[in-house]
């Protein structure tokens, strides 16, 4: 997705957020979160890999549960990097969204 819009805009989504943030003057790791969240391995200067990497979990959950896109999986290195199994992440993301307290949100 990040080269198609690079190819035809000239900027990845990841782009022009992060310099949108920056311009906005929004603090570094915010910059950085948006830069980072789509690539693998996970980099950064300010925020841990593990950081990151969860930015691109909830990114990844958040297009699967609200507009109902499988986007593929979630890069291994994530899943890695919080020592679970694919299946135990999608157990805990259910777990989170089937909480009454967050259902009724």
């Amino acid at each position: 997705l990040t080269e198609m819009e690079t190819a035809a805009v000239g900027y990845s989504h990841t782009q022009l957020g992060g310099l949108l943030l920056d311009w906005w003057s929004l603090p570094a790791y915010l910059v950085e979160a948006c830069l980072y969240h789509h690539v693998i391995p996970f980099e950064g200067r300010m925020l841990p890999r593990e950081v990151i990497a969860l930015i691109h979990v909830a990114d990844f959950y958040a297009w699967r549960t609200v507009e109902k896109i499988d986007r593929g999986p979630v890069a291994e290195e994530a899943i890695t990097l919080f020592s679970l199994t694919e299946k135990e992440l999608d157990d805990q993301v259910a777990s989170i969204l089937n909480r009454s307290d967050f259902a009724s949100r």
